[in-house]
């Protein structure tokens, strides 16, 4: 992914958009133990990877679809709970 987006960055591309997932699929996997705070790591380092890419002037937008929560419990169900 990182020598992706430098390659589109260094051919001048105005705007580049990467998705990564594995944060998200390590908490949907793992829970949020000892691979979770591993996988913020490599986050970490991907993101440093590509701030460096980044040519000057530009920004850089960093977003995420949803957060992460550990729930405690049974699930509840709300097409059955009344």
């Amino acid at each position: 992914m990182i020598a992706e987006v430098g390659g589109l960055l260094a051919e001048g591309a105005p705007f580049v958009y990467c998705y990564y997932e594995g944060l998200d699929s390590v908490a949907h996997e793992y829970g949020f133990g000892g691979y979770y705070e591993a996988e913020l790591r490599v986050v970490d380092y991907f993101l440093g990877l590509l701030i460096d890419l980044l040519p000057s002037g530009a920004s850089l937008v960093l977003t995420a679809d949803h957060g992460q929560v550990e729930v405690v419990g049974p699930p509840i169900v709300l097409d059955s709970w009344n």
